[in-house]
């Protein structure tokens, strides 16, 4: 069932790489004092890989960080540079 929804409706997947997740964890800590999950920030990065997509449209994301220790988020983005 999923498989066949994922065929009749999805047009396009986005992928990212880990250092571009990693730089929109740390973007969104810089910007907003939010801890992000990385599954979150899948989203933010493919947002900003891929801006001619999103241009003019609303778009909206869930973001999550309650399954993330500080520790492990401050390893995860320890080298991100947010660009």
């Amino acid at each position: 069932r999923n498989f066949y929804l994922v065929q009749k409706h999805v047009k396009q997947v986005l992928t990212v790489s880990d250092d571009d997740i990693r730089r929109a964890m740390a973007l969104f800590w810089r910007k907003l004092k939010m801890l992000i999950e990385p599954s979150s920030a899948t989203v933010i990065a493919a947002v900003r890989n891929h801006p001619e997509l999103f241009a003019g449209k609303r778009v909206g994301a869930i973001l999550s960080g309650g399954n993330i220790h500080p520790s492990g988020w401050n390893e995860l983005t320890a080298d991100a540079s947010t660009g």
